[in-house]
């Protein structure tokens, strides 16, 4: 038996014209029809595409018929007519969609699925036939027919309200996505899709009401008094509500509202304060229901009128926000404050905007805060307000840096002054007087990390990203650093707080990281920390902003200190066990390679005292870690020597390299030496003996004949330049710090080291990421795993999508990564 589309389809289309002749047909064949649907698929293969087209061009034959029987139809009988086609043809679609389900299972759903050109369930294909060849014909002539239906109604006449509930709802049964899936009736149906409805009918519904309440309200007021107008308000609202609930659709109801209330209620004050005043002094069952006395409250009359006249706006406020909240206070006059807000909020709500600037200019915080009481009350009444406040705070945190940027633009404390003085005032108003609601919190936010990262001294570094964190991290360097300055622990941890506060807005949090890392490691090694507690204190408030891997060198460079004392005290004994004189006091750091920061390396030949008692510490360590390697820097290392060739006994704190200099001239001939002299004893290469030389030399320790006094030993200074010891030299102070000098002459180059590091260490830490997200994730979209890295890198740095891009690009390369073969855009892990 033959089961081609040219033998089944006369069968099937006389199937089709019983269905929408509305022909009874028995059971057994309708069971037949839905046969030749399954033979054809089981024995001419999976391919409907013939069958599903004559299918649709009959469907679309139909429902033209149904079009040209409509066209010369117009007002009621049209709705009358599409409601009464309605009612049938979506009936005749299922029919049809039951006959032909072999076809929607087995072949439509894979076109679905495999996203190939627009394909329809049958029920839906008969749906969009509709939508597209019959009301997209009337949709103009139908819609004015039901709104000469609706205004009918609202003049007073009884209509045929079944009418319009089927035109509703047909507009709702056609939203229809583009994935096949339909609003109603079948198995494979998804959530309706309220577009179009919303736009073909709800929008020109409201449009139409719009106009109509308009023109009524306005001829109604002139012929009425107001308590006339007023219970004209609330008969009309309700019959709103009834007709919505009768035949629209429930969610068409808040709008529906909202377009009375704005039309029927009247924009002049003047109107409303007059009966107003006469609804509190009188008790009206239809008005108010209990008069102000009744309360306690005595009876006021203020004329608003002359209050906005004369421009009192703080008077205005008081008076509305009072009237507001006597009337909530009771149940009864909830009608009443509905309208007041309307009225005095909704229609002033420029007044309220155009104000607020000024006001925050004059920090009128009560002011403020009603203007957020009032404005909250009404939808979408703060957006304005919150982009006025942050403008403002944008500014006056740029003024304020402004005029740091023009008297010391490099002062960290004065620097963190300004943004705190800014910040701390605008949290305490968000705070108070706006309640700490989000979206204010949220302007605040947005307006600090404008103004903290993009500013006047930045402009001065050249728009240097790294500007800002390196001022915050110099203050906490400050804070935590001992010296005469330094503050209490209770102080010490409020100031701390406030610089997480500033923190979080840093762009660069990894710049922060490596300045104040390097910060850190001087204040450890040189024993520089005012208070440990205060260092954890910070370590810890860091980790909570930014994660553990952010802190982990941080917190393993204290652990490194701490070893470090135990080392020494164990040394020490030892050598007392061991009948060992040093002759000196030793005191040993051992750091980890890998948690400190790079530090430069100076080669040289220690002096005899010096390298006799590192031997010893050598021999020792080995013996208790073995397989260790040691790595001398001697560039961080420091010491106290003592001097007996000037006028006075002086103590010096020099670094290593300058201890060795001046422990030359102790056999030094007439206590002078050539450079050339120096670098053979110390085995020193020039580059490095020169800063060492010339920190002696601007101390007024040496002199140099070839070297003018109050200048700089440049490197290009003859080896032959013989500096002597400077029996003349003079200082107030018995203990002289040698080692500042050559700290700061080494601050620029360290500067420049740094971001060199921050610009080398950004890709590895980008690639990490992804290695890390892809390794648990196993396979991600592109876009997703761009998504991931972006966020998990904010906390570190603002990444840049590009380099992110090349980043994946270069792990592939790597065979980290490959692309997924079913999908180009999709990535997978290469374990």
């Amino acid at each position: 038996m033959q089961y081609e589309v040219e033998t089944i389809w006369p069968d099937l289309e006389s199937g089709l014209d019983d269905i929408f002749g509305e022909r009874r047909i028995e059971q057994k064949r309708y069971m037949k029809l839905y046969t030749h649907v399954y033979n054809h698929y089981h024995k001419n293969g999976p391919d409907f595409t013939e069958l599903y087209q004559r299918l649709k061009n009959y469907l679309e034959r139909t429902v033209t018929e149904a079009l040209q029987e409509g066209n010369e139809k117009h007002g009621e009988e049209l709705v009358r007519f599409y409601a009464e086609k309605w009612e049938k043809f979506p009936f005749y679609f299922k029919a049809t969609d039951g006959m032909f389900a072999y076809l929607n299972k087995h072949w439509i759903k894979r076109q679905i699925e495999d996203k190939r050109e627009p394909i329809f369930y049958v029920k839906t294909l008969g749906l969009v036939t509709w939508r597209d060849v019959l009301l997209s014909e009337l949709d103009a002539r139908l819609m004015q027919g039901v709104m000469d239906l609706i205004r009918q109604e609202r003049d007073g006449q009884i209509i045929d309200r079944s009418l319009i509930r089927a035109v509703v709802e047909s507009y709702v049964d056609l939203g229809i996505d583009e994935d096949g899936s339909y609003s109603t009736g079948h198995t494979f149906e998804k959530p309706v899709d309220l577009k179009f409805y919303q736009q073909r009918f709800e929008k020109r519904f409201l449009g139409e009401t719009e106009n109509y309440y308009t023109t009524e309200a306005e001829a109604f007021r002139r012929q009425n008094p107001f308590t006339e107008y007023m219970k004209k308000i609330e008969k009309r609202l309700n019959e709103e509500v009834e007709r919505c609930n009768s035949y629209l659709q429930a969610f068409t109801l808040k709008p529906l509202i909202q377009i009375c209330g704005k039309v029927l209620i009247p924009g002049k004050i003047e109107l409303l304060q007059r009966y107003f005043e006469s609804f509190l002094e009188q008790e009206r069952d239809d008005g108010i229901d209990e008069d102000a006395s009744s309360t306690g409250r005595p009876v006021e009359k203020p004329d608003l009128k002359n209050i906005l006249q004369q421009n009192l706006f703080t008077k205005y406020m008081k008076k509305i926000e009072k009237r507001l909240d006597e009337d909530l206070q009771t149940s009864r006059l909830q009608r009443l404050s509905q309208i007041c807000e309307m009225v005095f909020v909704l229609r002033k709500i420029e007044l309220f905007q155009r104000d607020f600037g000024p006001l925050l200019e004059q920090e009128r915080d009560d002011d403020l805060a009603r203007i957020y009481q009032l404005c909250g009350r009404i939808e979408q009444g703060l957006e304005e307000l919150k982009l006025a406040l942050e403008r403002h705070i944008t500014r006056q945190g740029q003024n304020a840096i402004d005029e740091i940027a023009k008297k010391s633009p490099n002062d960290p404390r004065e620097f963190m002054r300004g943004i705190l003085e800014v910040h701390m005032r605008y949290k305490g108003l968000v705070s108070k007087s706006f309640r700490d609601e989000a979206g204010f919190k949220e302007a605040l936010d947005k307006a600090s990390s404008h103004f903290i990262n993009k500013n006047a001294i930045t402009k001065i570094a050249g728009n240097s990203s790294s500007k800002v964190p390196e001022l915050i991290a110099r203050y906490c360097d400050l804070l935590l650093r001992k010296s005469k300055d330094n503050i209490g622990e209770a102080e010490t941890e409020e100031q701390l707080q406030n610089v997480i506060a500033v923190f979080k807005y840093i762009e660069d949090k990894d710049v922060f990281q490596q300045f104040y890392t390097k910060m850190l490691s001087k204040r450890l090694i040189g024993g520089l920390s005012a208070s440990d507690t205060a260092e954890s204190q910070m370590i810890s408030k860091l980790k909570q902003m930014c994660g553990i891997e952010y802190t982990n060198k941080l917190q393993r460079m204290f652990t490194d200190t701490e070893l470090s004392k135990i080392i020494t005290e164990n040394f020490r004994k030892n050598c007392q066990e061991k009948d060992v004189a040093l002759g000196l006091d030793f005191t040993i750091m051992v750091l980890g390679y890998s948690s400190w920061p790079s530090m430069p390396q100076l080669q040289m030949q220690m002096p005899l005292k010096l390298s006799e008692t590192i031997e010893h510490f050598k021999n020792y360590y080995n013996t208790q870690h073995n397989g260790r390697k040691l790595s001398w820097i001697y560039s961080q290392s420091r010491g106290e020597l003592s001097s007996t060739g000037f006028q006075k006994k002086y103590g010096f704190q020099a670094w290593t390299a300058q201890m060795a200099v001046l422990m030359l001239y102790n056999e030094a001939p007439k206590q002078a030496l050539n450079l050339k002299e120096m670098m053979l004893q110390l085995n020193m290469p020039k580059d490095q003996l020169v800063p060492v030389v010339g920190s002696l030399f601007k101390n007024d320790l040496l002199k140099c004949g070839d070297v003018a006094a109050g200048t700089e030993v440049e490197n290009e200074i003859a080896d032959t330049a013989v500096f002597a010891l400077n029996p003349n030299f003079q200082s107030k102070k018995i203990k002289v710090d040698l080692t500042r000098t050559q700290m700061r002459s080494e601050v620029k180059k360290e500067a420049e080291k740094d971001k060199q590091y921050i610009d080398e260490d950004r890709p590895l830490v980008t690639e990490a990421c992804i290695v890390r997200i892809m390794k648990t994730r196993k396979r991600l979209a592109h876009n997703e795993l761009i998504s991931e890295v972006l966020q998990q890198l904010s906390t570190r740095f603002t990444p840049n999508v590009m380099k992110v891009r090349t980043s994946i690009e270069g792990l592939m390369e790597r065979l980290f990564l490959k692309r997924a073969e079913d999908a180009m855009n999709v990535y997978e892990y290469i374990a």
